[in-house]
């Protein structure tokens, strides 16, 4: 058996258990995430469910204990390996020439310094818009639901909930347009930044 067959193979097998052992860990995160808001929400005094701070969130942990664990887990296990790529070739260029990991690493701090502020800013962003996602879904359900169907057009109120909802949806709209024009110009800085430390460091090289 040649040795590019059983490469071959062995990483095959390697993406299979990848895979299959991240549905199992995000299965797993998923049931302990929900674990932890039915334990917090079923503890709550019922004077808690008054405040909307409580509201705001039970409804970010409830929608994120279903949707982010796969995310959670599949960025860990990348990372994982990105962790062990990166150490393999560092090692191999600290064998061959050790100033080039120092370039490397020089040009790419302020890739990660803007990556940080880019990511504090969405997570910013997301906290934001806890109230209005649920006041814009009450809305939503209210227009949609067979049970609120015969009031809302006994009292002609169809108008007045779809203009609330589609503000509150512009509304999001609007601050992720300048979220999205913030996180790409601060890309841009640290792409222009690292460029030009990576330049400065092979400059003083030569």
């Amino acid at each position: 058996v040649s040795p590019v067959a059983i490469l071959t193979a062995v990483l095959q097998l390697a993406t299979l258990l990848r895979s299959e052992l991240t549905r199992l860990m995000a299965l797993e995160v998923e049931r302990y995430a929900v674990d932890q808001v039915v334990a917090v929400a079923s503890s709550a005094d019922l004077l808690a469910f008054e405040r909307p701070m409580f509201h705001n969130a039970l409804q970010r942990a409830q929608i994120n204990a279903i949707n982010r664990p796969v995310q959670m887990v599949t960025a860990l296990i990348s990372t994982l390996s990105g962790v062990v790529s990166v150490a393999v070739l560092a090692g191999l260029l600290l064998y061959l020439q050790p100033l080039i990991v120092l370039f490397v690493a020089v040009g790419a701090v302020p890739a990660w310094l803007t990556s940080r502020a880019a990511s504090r800013a969405f997570y910013r962003f997301a906290v934001g818009q806890i109230e209005r996602d649920r006041r814009r879904n009450y809305f939503y359900v209210l227009l949609t639901s067979r049970v609120n169907a015969a009031e809302i057009r006994s009292f002609s109120t169809s108008a007045h909930f779809r203009s609330l909802h589609d503000g509150l949806y512009e509304q999001k709209l609007s601050e992720m347009r300048n979220l999205v024009r913030f996180r790409t110009r601060i890309a841009c800085f640290g792409t222009v930044g690292s460029a030009i430390a990576t330049a400065g460091m092979l400059l003083f090289l030569i």
